[in-house]
């Protein structure tokens, strides 16, 4: 089973420990401040606002 953290959990440090030392990696809850949780679900809705444009509009957007 893989073990899922929050971040924010007193015991954290430890349950980080054990889970490296025993299945090698974990998965993490709580591990943006909110500011950034903000920021981030803002750029995920101009990702899939744009993800979701008709395949002509994309192509005429330019890196330049």
């Amino acid at each position: 089973m893989i073990p899922v953290i929050d971040l924010e959990a007193p015991d954290a440090l430890d349950r980080i420990d054990e889970a490296y030392s025993t299945v090698g990696f974990a998965v993490f809850t709580n591990a943006l401040p909110s500011d950034d949780k903000v920021d981030m679900s803002a750029w995920q809705q101009q990702m899939k606002s744009f993800f979701d444009l008709p395949i002509k509009t994309k192509r005429k957007i330019t890196n330049d």
